[in-house]
């Protein structure tokens, strides 16, 4: 969704792959990005494809107990939160 977004003039505000935790790992990464622009954002488009490369199938989450996930749910809304700031 956010790939397709980036096509259509998004502009990705936090990378994808910012944090410490190794993406194959985590199985949350929450994105922000704005909305409006005109054209696509190549470096955004660049940041995007190399997350998708890099990120676990969507059957990774079923690895992990109830209680791990909610752990990686704390842990992505803080980097997320660690991005917002930085990029405010």
């Amino acid at each position: 969704m956010c790939r397709d977004a980036i096509h259509q003039g998004a502009v990705l505000v936090n990378h994808p792959l910012s944090g410490s935790i190794q993406p194959h790992i985590l199985p949350y990464r929450s994105l922000a990005l704005t909305i409006g622009k005109s054209g696509t954002h190549f470096k955004s488009l660049q940041y995007i494809e190399a997350a998708l490369r890099v990120t676990p199938a969507a059957d990774l989450m079923l690895s992990f107990s109830a209680e791990v996930l909610t752990d990686f749910q704390v842990i992505d809304l803080d980097l997320f939160n660690a991005a917002m700031m930085a990029a405010y």
